[in-house]
């Protein structure tokens, strides 16, 4: 440093376009600024800026790090929820965790979102572009979009934590090992979202204790040894909705990935459902039901 090495002031501020007095300050305040800097979480950040909750910004910023500390993943959602209760309890009933707010507070700290593991899908993605050129406008002359539908299974692992987390940027972010409890649910709509079917859920216990008690449920229970569909919850499912069809007095459509548990011939004795198969290893580019 300039300084250390007894370099006359003036000499410094013509250097780098100062007045000697700014070179004065910083001289008689270098061990503030350099211990400043190097708490700063963001130190490439050339100005000092405070928020107008510096107390509040001071409090989230310490649960903040003893939260990432234990591995929590934490979001936007849940940030904001935090800084109001902490605005409650340092007494500042105006204080208002906006979007902005929360955006510049996390500019400040050096913080953004990472994921901590994620797992990339081989897609066929020429299968994927002809289906959609040469098979689904044929689908479209055939039947109206009120009645094709889509539908597909997705796990719900309803104790994990989120793979992904607001951190700082400098922190190397890894998962912890996640609960793998889970139930599977069975979507299915049609291409206008005028229809939404109820849900299937399955679950792993034929009487949860969890629904005794209760006369009704919004969605259709069931249950399998694995938590998985099976082809026979598939075919009782697609009879069902098959008698749902018939009494509307409607044919459709319905399109399904080609997995297992959707065996090919299931809707053959249907007289409401034709069923189509998506191409294989395509699932994740064209299939409704899995996108957004």
């Amino acid at each position: 440093m300039l300084l250390e090495q007894k370099t006359p002031q003036t000499a410094i501020a013509k250097k780098f376009g100062c007045s000697q007095a700014q070179v004065s300050n910083i001289s008689k305040n270098r061990d503030a600024i350099r211990e400043e800097y190097q708490s700063n979480s963001n130190p490439d950040k050339k100005r000092h800026r405070s928020g107008k909750a510096v107390d509040v910004e001071g409090a989230l910023t310490q649960w903040f790090t003893e939260a990432r500390s234990r591995d929590i993943p934490l979001s936007g959602p849940i940030l904001t929820e935090k800084a109001a209760d902490l605005a409650k309890h340092l007494n500042m009933p105006d204080f208002s965790a906006t979007n902005g707010w929360l955006e510049r507070w996390k500019s400040r700290n050096n913080i953004g979102f990472k994921r901590m593991h994620g797992e990339k899908k081989d897609a066929d993605e020429g299968a994927a572009n002809q289906w959609k050129e040469s098979t689904l406008p044929t689908f479209l002359r055939s039947y109206h979009p009120d009645d094709i539908y889509n539908a597909d299974e997705t796990g719900i692992y309803f104790r994990a934590l989120p793979d992904g987390t607001l951190t700082f940027k400098t922190d190397n972010s890894g998962g912890s090992k996640k609960s793998k409890e889970r139930v599977t649910v069975l979507v299915c709509t049609n291409m206008t979202g005028t229809d939404k079917r109820k849900l299937l859920v399955i679950g792993k216990s034929k009487d949860p204790p969890c629904f005794r008690g209760v006369k009704s449920l919004p969605v259709t229970y069931t249950n399998s040894g694995n938590v998985w569909m099976t082809a026979e919850i598939f075919q009782n499912w697609l009879r069902d909705f098959n008698r749902d069809m018939a009494k509307q007095k409607r044919k459709i459509l319905l399109i399904v990935d080609n997995c297992s548990a959707h065996p090919k011939g299931s809707a053959d004795r249907l007289a409401n459902i034709k069923m189509e198969f998506l191409p294989p290893n395509t699932t994740s580019i064209i299939q409704p039901s899995t996108r957004g």
